[in-house]
């Protein structure tokens, strides 16, 4: 923007510009300026008569209100002689707009194209210092959205002097709230005793190497609760190569811990119980071959109870069947044995008849023994036969049947 309201000097600044390459316009007066610039102009021409007399409080103001990439070029055309050097006003000038170059008339067209192209090139270093301001700003943005939404924490420990700083989601890992005290003194006596040993390993690793430091552990908090963390950090390097300060984030995994151990346990309870049903399992062929066996066992001897009494059964109808036989067949014998023995006696002179009779008896006698086997067989015992007194079974009787009724022998 070339702001010169007396004589050629915009048009010729302007021609001079445009055959150069550049973009360049005039512009009535100072608000249009402000306007431009606040749209971004990368360089402003001013002639100093235009500024002499004129309210430059609007435009000091934007100048001020630059943010800290920005600073907005200026080439100021003087008169001969009136620089800073020689003019106190030019020098007040400067002060008040800042980034003023000054460039006396007449200027020669390759003084002004190569201050202009300086100043192009300052304006645009300005550009890409901003956005590479912005894309930081942008990165620093996504970073806390990424640390707020996945609760992390953190710190930085000064190796010199040993220093912690913590943020406020730190300290709470630790149960230490944003005003507690909080060194590294206090952080490394809430770690778990179990863990001191390890996490202070840790640490002497990462100084002497400068590896990551990256440790799970537990600590105490204040009320006596046991928590976990996860803490992981980066080892910045002096000059020297010397590990300076270690930064990093922390965050609270006692949930996952906690999950962690419980599915530890029950995999472990599982595996028990595996390991016991494989031994079931092994066992359980054997098992069952030996109580196939034994019910096998069992039912053979069912079997064969069975079928003796199935024959002692038998054996009990048919002796029962035998006896009754065999006493229906002794009473009929004994009838016609009766009458062949008094056949005998009447047919005493009569020797055929008595031979006849004897033979008769004979054969009645054996179907006597005939039925005495049966007898026998029915009662499943030898019946032995021989003589006896018949008034000694007679009195053996009668005692026997005395004693059954309680009473003395007469």
């Amino acid at each position: 923007m070339v702001l010169a309201p007396k004589g050629r000097d915009a048009e010729i600044a302007v021609n001079i510009l445009r055959e150069t390459g550049f973009t360049a316009e005039r512009t009535a007066g100072l608000p249009s300026l402000v306007e431009e610039f606040l749209v971004g102009a990368g360089l402003a021409i001013i002639a100093d008569e235009a500024v002499q007399n004129a309210d430059l409080k609007p435009l000091a103001e934007v100048l001020a209100r630059q943010p800290p990439w920005s600073d907005f070029p200026i080439i100021l055309l003087t008169l001969r002689g009136g620089g800073p050097e020689r003019n106190p006003a030019a020098a007040r000038l400067a002060q008040t707009l800042g980034n003023v170059t000054f460039l006396e008339r007449p200027f020669h067209p390759t003084t002004l194209t190569s201050l202009v192209q300086t100043a192009i090139r300052s304006r645009r270093r300005q550009y890409e210092a901003r956005s590479r301001l912005e894309e930081l700003s942008e990165g620093e943005r996504q970073l806390q959205t990424a640390l707020t939404a996945g609760q992390f924490g953190t710190w930085s420990l000064d190796v010199t002097s040993m220093t912690l700083q913590a943020s406020e989601k730190c300290r709470g890992h630790f149960g230490r709230g944003r005003d507690d005290p909080f060194s590294y003194a206090d952080l490394a006596a809430s770690i778990h005793p179990d863990d001191a040993e390890r996490m202070q390993a840790t640490v002497a690793h990462t100084l002497a190497t400068g590896d990551d430091y990256v440790i799970e552990y537990r600590n105490v908090w204040p009320d006596g609760s046991v928590h976990w963390v996860d803490v992981r950090g980066r080892a910045e390097r002096a000059a020297t190569g010397a590990v300076k300060q270690i930064v990093g984030v922390s965050s609270d995994i006692t949930g996952r811990k906690t999950a962690d151990l419980e599915r530890e346990r029950l995999l472990g309870e599982l595996s028990a119980e595996r390991t016991a049903l494989s031994e079931l399992t092994a066992t359980l062929e054997e098992r069952v071959n030996d109580r196939t066996a034994e019910l096998l066992t069992e039912v053979a001897a069912r079997e064969k109870a069975q079928a003796r009494l199935v024959q002692s059964q038998k054996m009990e109808t048919i002796g029962q069947l035998t006896g009754g036989v065999a006493h229906d067949f002794n009473n009929l014998l004994m009838a016609v044995m009766g009458n062949l023995d008094l056949l005998r006696k009447r047919l005493v002179d009569d020797p055929r008849a008595q031979r006849l009779i004897d033979g008769a008896l004979q054969g009645a006698q054996r179907g006597a023994a005939l039925t005495q086997r049966m007898l026998a067989f029915a009662r499943q015992q030898e019946l032995k036969t021989g003589s006896a007194n018949l008034a000694d079974l007679l009195a053996g009787m009668r005692d026997l049947l005395d004693r059954s009724l309680g009473r003395k022998s007469s």
